[in-house]
């Protein structure tokens, strides 16, 4: 690092002009009018920055019209002369990153050497454009408070944003009802945010409140020059010199000692002590004019710009982990009957006498003993709540140059560095499961630069130019990858984990090179505009997932617990025996199934080695817009864009796909055994016709009313992520092995030294038998399509007084062809018959009644028994009959073919458990209200934004992962209310000068040296109040066909009531629970074969409320030397907000009951968080 940035000094001030690029310029422009409102031509137009002097001139053309393209944001002057009139100057105009501001000249006749001087407005209607943007402004982003000093956060207070799946990290923040990643992050024109998984409020490149100037926010309605997602665009644009050196140093501090402490800390009966955090942010800027004596002098030509922040946070964070009670580690599990307690013990139900198996009674050592119930059920299981070290560090550097070639070209480079490292990954929730255990880790190197040019060729042609990099690795760094390598670990069913079974991996996503060319052309009313962008984007990773072999205790493939060794079914209800057989596989250590997975490169297996891959993707697009100015008050923007998206393609060839799949014959009605893979450079097949016309109009009323709407197809990249799972579920390259030890009905444990366990396969198998142990594999349509967004929007602005505007609107999104994965080899438990052979073991199991004599299970098992035995006997009494047909297809299909019975009975294609397919059958809708009110001038300035919206989908993830289907041959039924839906939220940002000190209304005539410390305090607010996210319940079975639905937690429940709206936050005792008793008996668990009738995001937990607050106050030392300091209180009130509750009715003990608060990156306790800063300016 030290012998980079004198490299990139030289560079930057030596480098070409003709090679240099910028594309966030924004665009004045307005008409030149006499006092009659006709037009003037050959006015002269001036426009001089405030700070660095540099000018752009420019002539109205026969229209009057004029503009100036490529504008870098800052303060302007705005000067216009015409012979026989006076000089007109518009002083303290404000230009935004990508704007179009449109400001009106009128001029008086007299002399050219008269002048007038009037003061622009800050804030006034658009009449340029229907884009639905703000811009966030350097008073914003120096008086505003942000957590983390990362300005991006302020995003998330906008009109149309909606906090996501992470209320307290605004960083999983939506934009109109779109997905996580339908969003775009740019710093200096360079794309910088997540390649494989992006979100609104991360930037892969180092940025905070000293090096970032401003930035714009565009939520709908962008022209064409704007693509690549469909969601929102952040425009950041990094700060300049000037022609006066300026800098600062800095200290941020945060102490345990000013934190509140988090709610669940003081509820369990005993307080636990605040989580530690103590961190220091700081560092400092500096910048001015490039100089040297004698030979250069860089005044209003060659500016400079460095900012470097160091961060050191030592910290805990709350953490609540399930664990063993002390009478479950002794063997002996309790429940409830009749209103007494009842209780029996495991161990001396061991039909092998071997007790606790000694593998798990060493991760028995490990567990805690328990010091709340907020989880669990009381009697076997609970919570173990503790404050868990996460400490972490970073190091990022700043520079950029700023050159005014010639008066007509206008050039700079930037280049960022950021270094992290975490050694608790609690972000993932990765660090220590309990106190004394090793942690995760994850760290890497973000960086990266922007080289760009603005040429004006002519008065009415403007040429951009841009390249740069972008480039972010992260190492995330797994306990299971280090300290146990080569181990065998257990998956228990009850409690956490001790030693996590999670697997390391990392990856380097550099965008290298991007580069792009916008060429501006005015032409009498019209203002053409076109060009294009290309980027390179690699995706290079390594993944230990799944390279040692992972032991289940689950109750499935033959090792359900037989009914004669728990307590009768007289004295034990379901749900409680459920937890029994849970119990008594993890004691007993019976082996459901053992996995591992071996990586090869088609030729050899290289067992215990990481899957390493570098994709490539290549994405270009061009555009031509047309803002067409009819009138004075009407403006038309019309334009068509582009968009191809490159496939991904391993570089080293490491990539196949199914022969049959690519043929289309995966589908929901085919049936194959037989799939094989072959080598290939490409899964599916270009998309070339992504054509997205945009249609707007801006009318201006009168002098105080905008009327404005737009109509256009977006189309939106499908993530890095995407690729992750197709890749890594190839049969050759990947074989999940898979070993069932006990589906023959035997008892085998993990501490047998005979355990089997998956052999390392020979040669690659490209063909897998038809025995399901390949487990899961995960195929792209071949025919999969580009997704894409109908955007619209119609709003009304109308200026209420002096740089105040109100905004109302009608804002909405329909989602086309988005990414949904489901499942075609989910159990075909109603087409098959299977359903009702279940239904009839139930009635034998619960009244004896007989079997009919085709019952399928009977001729697979021989008798009725014999299959309850199989399949478990508390899935057939629960009504699980996904799981069933899970176990029998995993276990029985051996018996198959003697019992008559098709191979492919239950699945379509027996070689896996399940086939994701990718497709294009995502849907989305979205409609909105949308209302602001924003200043910009005098005291008070910022925006208070309310939004009422509706957001319906049948899926609400981009595509890194499975999509959780209700019935993956009915997607109809996954239709509902979306998991991001919020229908009402209120957010502001507002700063306030208090109006005290010399010459304002308290102590107007105060002394100097009073008024240095009474005067010139600012307040800045910013706050949130939105409605709870949706909640599906969980019945905790698997009663419809997807034995996965909702992350294994089982099918919806059925519900009694009406009145879908129902619970609230209520403490009890040491707890908060959310439905109260009345409310929990309404739920029950559907009847085998129904998904349950609750409905998907049928119900609304929790509310979200915060506000944060910065008091500021800049004392003067002397003239250009300022200390300031800040007061900063986040969660001011200390509001305690609450995550949605327990929703699985099989934990009756924990249904309803709350045990958390939400969390984010730069928040791990929710509570509230004071941080004291000092400044010093020079």
């Amino acid at each position: 690092m030290k012998a980079v940035l004198p490299a990139l000094l030289a560079i930057a001030t030596l480098v070409p002009s003709t090679l240099l690029g910028q594309t966030q310029g924004a665009r004045v422009e307005g008409t030149v009018l006499d006092s009659s409102n006709a037009a003037i031509a050959a006015a002269k137009l001036t426009l001089l920055n405030s700070r660095t002097q540099q000018k752009l001139e420019v002539t109205s053309n026969a229209s009057g019209y004029y503009l100036f393209a490529a504008v870098v944001p800052g303060l302007y002057t705005l000067t216009a002369e015409a012979q026989g009139f006076r000089q007109s100057t518009i002083a303290n105009l404000e230009v935004n990153v990508g704007v179009s501001l449109r400001q009106e000249i009128k001029l008086e006749v007299g002399s050219v050497a008269e002048s007038i001087t009037i003061e622009a407005s800050a804030v006034t209607i658009q009449t340029s454009d229907a884009t639905i943007q703000r811009a966030v402004t350097l008073r914003d982003i120096d008086t505003l408070p942000q957590l983390a000093r990362g300005p991006i956060a302020l995003a998330t207070f906008q009109p149309g944003v909606q906090l996501g799946t992470s209320n307290n990290d605004p960083s999983f923040a939506r934009i109109n009802g779109m997905r996580q990643g339908s969003n775009n992050n740019t710093l200096d024109g360079i794309d910088v945010n997540d390649a494989v998984v992006p979100r609104l409020g991360l930037t892969m490149n180092a940025n905070n409140s000293d090096s970032v100037e401003e930035f714009r926010i565009i939520t709908n309605g962008a022209k064409a020059e704007y693509g690549r997602n469909a969601g929102g665009t952040v425009e950041l644009i990094t700060r300049s010199g000037t022609n006066q050196f300026h800098g600062n140093l800095f200290e941020y501090h945060r102490n345990t000692v000013l934190n509140a402490n988090n709610f669940f800390n003081k509820s369990s009966g005993r307080e636990l002590p605040r989580p530690k955090f103590i961190q220091n942010q700081f560092g400092g800027s500096i910048g001015g004019p490039v100089s040297i004596p004698k030979l250069f002098n860089g005044k209003d030509k060659l500016f400079f710009f460095y900012n470097y922040q160091g961060t050191r946070t030592a910290q805990e964070v709350v953490r609540n982990r399930t664990v063993l009670t002390n009478e479950a580690k002794a063997g002996i599990f309790r429940w409830t009957a009749g209103g007494a307690t009842q209780s029996f013990n495991i161990l001396q139900a061991d039909p092998r006498r071997l007790g606790i198996d000694k593998a798990v009674a060493t991760n028995l050592a490990l567990l805690p003993a328990p010091n709340n119930t907020d989880l669990g059920d009381g009697f076997n299981t609970a919570g173990f709540r503790f404050n868990a070290p996460a400490n972490n560090q970073g190091d990022q550097h700043t520079f950029k140059t700023d050159w005014q070639a010639r008066q007509n070209i206008r050039t700079y480079f930037r280049y960022s560095w950021f270094e992290t490292v975490t050694l608790a990954d609690s972000l993932n929730n990765a660090e220590a499961t309990f106190p004394g255990q090793p942690n995760g880790t994850q760290g890497g190197v973000r960086d990266g630069y922007s080289i760009g040019m603005n040429w004006t060729v002519s008065p009415s042609v403007v040429n951009e130019l841009l390249v740069g990099t972008s480039g972010s690795s992260v190492v995330f760094g797994r306990v299971r990858s280090v300290q146990f390598r080569g181990q065998s670990l257990i998956g228990s069913n009850l409690f956490t984990n001790p030693i996590p079974t999670g697997f390391g991996s990392g990856r380097y996503s550099p965008v290298n090179p991007q580069i792009s060319d916008n060429l501006t052309l005015i032409r009498g009313k019209h203002t053409f505009k076109t060009g294009l962008r290309f980027s390179n984007t690699r995706q290079n990773s390594f993944s230990d997932a799944n390279i040692f072999p992972t032991i289940s205790l689950a109750l499935g493939n033959g090792n359900a617990v037989p009914a004669a060794n728990g307590p009768a079914a007289s004295a034990i209800d379901s749900a409680a025996r459920g937890r029994y057989d849970l119990l008594y596989n993890d004691l007993l250590g019976r082996v459901s199934s053992v996995q591992q997975t071996f990586y090869s490169d088609l030729t050899t297996f290289t067992p215990g080695e990481p899957r390493v891959r570098n994709f490539l993707f290549r994405d270009i697009s061009f555009y031509f817009q047309d803002d067409w100015r009819i009138t004075n008050k009407l403006t038309l923007n019309i334009g068509l864009r582009h968009e191809y998206f490159g496939l991904p393609s391993e570089r080293d060839g490491l990539q196949g796909r199914y022969r049959q799949a690519f043929a289309g014959q995966v589908n929901t009605v085919g049936q194959i055994a037989d799939l094989t893979i072959e080598k290939a450079n490409t899964w599916f097949n270009k998309d070339k016709n992504n054509f997205a016309p945009r249609f707007g109009f801006a009318y201006a009323a009168n002098s105080k009313t905008s009327i404005r709407a737009s109509w256009g197809v977006f189309y939106d990249r499908i993530i890095g992520g995407a690729a992750i799972d197709p890749d890594a579920t190839t049969p050759g390259f990947a074989q999940a092995s898979t070993v069932f030890p006990n589906s023959a009905g035997t008892d085998n444990r993990v501490s047998d030294p005979n355990l089997l366990r998956p052999a390392t396969p020979t040669t690659p198998l490209l063909t897998p038998a038809a025995t399901r142990g390949f487990g899961s594999t995960n195929i792209i349509d071949p025919n999969l399509r580009t997704p894409y967004v109908l955007q619209m929007n119609f709003t009304i602005q109308r200026e209420l007084a002096r740089n105040t505007v109100l905004e109302a609107g009608y804002v909405s999104n329909r989602g086309i062809k988005l990414l949904l994965d489901h499942d075609l080899n989910q159990t075909r438990i109603y087409s098959s018959g299977f359903l009702g052979d279940f239904q009839e073991l139930q009635a034998f199991q619960a009244r004896n009644t007989p079997t009919s004599a085709g019952n399928n299970l009977v001729r697979i098992y021989g008798t009725a028994a014999a299959a309850i035995t199989a399949i478990g006997p508390n899935p057939v009494r629960q009504g699980g009959v996904g799981s069933a047909a899970n176990t029998v297809d995993t276990t029985g299909y051996t018996r198959f073919a003697a019992a008559g019975v098709s191979q492919y009975y239950l699945r379509n294609f027996p070689q896996f458990t399940q086939v994701w397919l990718s497709t294009n059958m995502g849907r989305s809708a979205y409609d909105s209200l949308q209302v602001s009110v924003r200043r910009q001038q005098g005291a008070v300035k910022g925006a208070i934004n309310y939004t009422w919206s509706k957001t319906i989908d049948n899926a609400s993830v981009d595509g890194s992962g499975n999509t959780a289907l209700l019935d993956s041959y009915n997607l109809k039924i996954n239709r509902a209310i979306s998991d991001i839906n919020r229908p009402h939220t209120l957010n502001w940002m507002v700063s306030y000068t208090l109006p005290i000190g010399r010459g304002k209304l308290l102590g107007g005539g105060m002394p100097d040296w009073v008024d240095r410390f009474a005067g010139g305090w600012e307040i800045g607010s910013l706050g949130i109040i939105t409605s709870g996210s949706p909640m599906s319940i969980s019945s905790g079975i698997a009663t419809g066909p997807n034995q996965f639905s909702f992350a294994t937690s089982g099918h919806l429940a059925d519900y009694a009531g009406t009145d879908r709206k129902i619970g609230q936050v209520e403490r009890v005792g040491n707890g908060v629970r959310f439905f109260t008793p009345e409310q929990f008996s309404r739920f029950s668990v559907p009847v085998a074969g129904s998904v349950g009738n609750s409905g998907r995001n049928a119900f609304r937990g929790p509310g979200f409320f915060n506000t944060d607050l910065s008091l500021v106050k800049r004392f003067r030392l002397a003239e250009r030397k300022f200390i300031t300091f800040r007061a900063e209180g986040y969660n001011l009130l200390n509001t305690v907000n609450f995550l949605n509750p327990n929703l699985n009715l099989q934990v009756p003990a924990t249904f309803g009951v709350i045990s958390g608060t939400p969390t984010g990156a730069a928040n791990q306790s929710g509570a509230r968080i004071l941080q004291g800063a000092l400044r010093f300016d020079f």
